[in-house]
């Protein structure tokens, strides 16, 4: 064990250590999510443990959300967004891989 867990992690190191290699791609549903399996997930984060990613969809989703849920749109900017593939009518264009096999 790296820490007591008693006692918060070090705020010297970053969530993104990722020491066991381990991403969750994670969506809007999942932030703000306050259940204690989510909050586990979260204190992983903080520990170094794992990485969180989200979709390129969440922001697109922040953008269409009601005033009250903006606490979501706070909590998400600090994760890396990965590039997913390409959904017509709710992908950005610069977040998203648009392919083709020809």
């Amino acid at each position: 064990m790296i820490w007591d867990r008693v006692f918060e992690p070090d705020k010297r190191l970053k969530p993104e250590v990722n020491a066991a290699r381990i991403f969750a791609f994670v969506d809007t549903n999942f932030i703000g999510d306050e259940s204690e399996s989510v909050a586990f997930l979260w204190r992983c984060r903080a520990e170094g443990w794992i990485r969180f990613q989200k979709t390129d969809v969440v922001d697109t989703e922040h953008l269409t959300m009601k005033p009250e849920l903006d606490y979501k749109r706070d909590l998400s900017s600090e994760l890396a967004e990965s590039l997913t593939p390409f959904v017509l009518d709710h992908s950005r264009l610069d977040a998203a891989v648009l392919g083709s096999r020809h």
